[in-house]
């Protein structure tokens, strides 16, 4: 695969594109890209570009065709809403909802939650994160970027939220006794999309069950008869839904059922 660049813009025929530092101090120093040398162009909104590297101090990609005959990825419309758990695992989930095609990712600061976000400010967590999510990118083909937004409070995400209450949030429970993952999901009618939400180790508090709880098209689902760490609950529930829509079942669109 040719190293592949996130840009603001793509390049066109006379307007080069310049890459940001980070984009830039990987093309120099570690791929020891120099001028003439070709790589691909990605806006993270499915465009892509074929340039090369251009002479001078700044690193910055001339066009040189469009990029043609790419299988474009097909992102669903889910967002994945997980608990704050600790920098290794929550990484690695980030990075595989990248390859799962997730839409966009929403940490959230529960009652459980020991990760401290406060003294850093939830701005640093979320470039770091976001950083993190557009290198999946680039590595496993995707065109589209999924955004990764701030650190927040559940409460305060379900009361912002409840304006779009019609995209159902499937949250997820050990506690309960209720449906499996997969022949519930799988069973929902679910027309633009879907959110899932993942609690911290150790689970929910009650509170929190009350909230989620008394949300509009919200469905509370056990993900089967064994305790999930929570970075493997979030690829688990997220591979069922995308799963189906990969194969053409399309849980997320009623017309397709």
């Amino acid at each position: 695969m040719q190293p592949r660049f996130l840009v603001d813009r793509l390049p066109a025929p006379g307007k080069p594109a310049t890459l940001d530092e980070g984009e830039a101090h990987h093309a120099r120093k570690v791929l020891r890209l120099g001028p003439g040398d070709r790589v691909m162009a990605l806006d993270g909104q499915g465009g892509a570009a074929w340039a090369e590297v251009l002479p001078g101090k700044e690193m910055r990609l001339g066009f040189v065709e469009p990029a043609r005959g790419l299988v474009h990825d097909e992102v669903a419309p889910l967002t994945l809403e997980m608990a704050v758990i600790k920098a290794d695992p929550y990484e690695w989930a980030i990075e595989k909802c990248v390859e799962m095609g997730v839409r966009r990712f929403v940490p959230l600061l529960t009652d459980r939650t020991v990760v401290k976000t406060g003294a850093k400010g939830p701005e640093t967590f979320q470039r770091k994160w976001q950083k993190l999510a557009d290198q999946a990118l680039k590595q496993c083909g995707r065109l589209h970027r999924m955004t990764v937004e701030a650190p927040v409070e559940l409460g305060v995400h379900l009361a912002r939220e409840a304006a779009t209450a019609s995209e159902p949030r499937i949250w997820c429970d050990e506690a309960t006794a209720g449906d499996a993952a997969a022949p519930h999901l799988a069973s929902l009618s679910l027309p633009s999309g879907a959110r899932i939400a993942i609690g911290p180790e150790g689970g929910w508090s009650e509170g929190e069950r009350t909230l989620l709880g008394a949300g509009a098209h919200h469905h509370r689902v056990r993900l089967g008869p064994l305790v999930l760490r929570a970075d493997t609950a979030a690829l688990y529930a997220a591979s069922i839904l995308h799963g189906c829509w990969q194969t053409g079942q399309r849980p997320l669109d009623k017309a397709a059922r």
